[in-house]
């Protein structure tokens, strides 16, 4: 029987997917459940370590000279933020630096929290302050950060009420938190189901939507600002490759998934225009509140 819903306390699940690491071939299968009181979605047996779900070359920790990154560049350049009170921000899972880097040439502060050793050594070449720590054992100064950014962090957190309750204690007074993480009522899980690119079997330990997400900063003693659902062309069109390149169901045997995955390395030809095209429907689709990623502005909502 599962454990009690870490959000609610709830004591009944319903099966919501059951996913496969479409980036390293294991022999598990990921059975994802939805609680039936507050519709968290979370998975079902987690990772014995860590470091297991990871693989060597995981896209966030890739070295890379230009702040771009594969996985950064998602958050484009409308998103960057002029420096406000103290100038002091924190990037929470920051790769190899890039989104530190633009926000220092901004005139911002910054400092890191990165858990892969590789990577934060490369952030600290760029001349960046980050630990290299996972967020429950990091030093945070209390009151401190006008800025904090966990962008697609929260879903990868064993303890993510714990998480944010740190987050909002490391807060300057008026200062914000922006989340972004997976929508699971999005456009690209409708259409790709298992296939969804942002599922990330098993390093998505839970995936939320704008309820979900409200309610568990609520139980950190934050409250959101501004919460809505992001487009993404890139997550559509790589979600349509997974299920053309290694379909929706992943056969047993590990031999048979590693060739698969393999195959599906090869470029597809059609997913640039592909991507092109979805653009239009993706904005459309965020709009509706079905877009591939929730964007929360948090403030703290009562005393520490």
């Amino acid at each position: 029987m599962p454990p009690a819903c870490e959000l609610c306390g709830g004591d009944r699940f319903d099966d919501w997917v059951v996913a496969y690491d479409r980036v390293v071939a294991r022999r598990n299968d990921f059975l994802y459940q939805r609680c039936r009181s507050c519709s968290l979605v979370a998975l079902a047996v987690h990772p014995e370590t860590a470091a297991s779900a990871y693989p060597a070359d995981y896209p966030p920790h890739a070295a890379a000279s230009d702040p771009r990154t594969p996985r950064r560049r998602s958050r484009g350049g409308r998103h960057l933020v002029r420096p406000r009170g103290s100038g002091r921000m924190l990037d929470v899972g920051c790769g190899s630096g890039g989104w530190l880097v633009r926000h220092r040439e901004l005139g911002w502060r910054v400092s890191g929290i990165e858990p892969n050793p590789q990577a934060a050594k490369r952030c600290r070449e760029q001349g960046l302050e980050v630990q290299a720590a996972e967020l429950a054992e990091a030093s945070l100064p209390e009151a401190h950060f006008d800025l904090i950014w966990l962008h697609h962090v929260i879903e990868h957190v064993p303890t993510p009420v714990e998480a944010l309750r740190r987050i909002r204690g490391a807060l300057a007074p008026g200062g914000v938190a922006v989340v972004v993480t997976p929508n699971v009522r999005s456009l690209g899980f409708r259409l790709y189901g298992s296939c969804w690119y942002a599922i990330d079997a098993p390093r998505h330990l839970r995936l939320f939507d704008a309820r979900t997400l409200s309610a568990l900063a609520a139980r950190a003693g934050l409250a959101a600002l501004e919460t809505r659902t992001e487009a993404s062309a890139r997550v559509l069109a790589s979600s349509r490759h997974y299920y053309r390149s290694q379909g929706p169901v992943l056969p047993p045997g590990l031999a048979a998934r590693a060739a698969i995955l393999q195959r599906s390395r090869e470029p597809d030809g059609q997913t640039p225009a592909f991507r092109r095209a979805m653009r239009p429907l993706a904005w459309g689709a965020a709009r509706l509140g079905w877009g591939e990623s929730l964007r929360a502005s948090l403030v703290a909502s009562e005393p520490a």
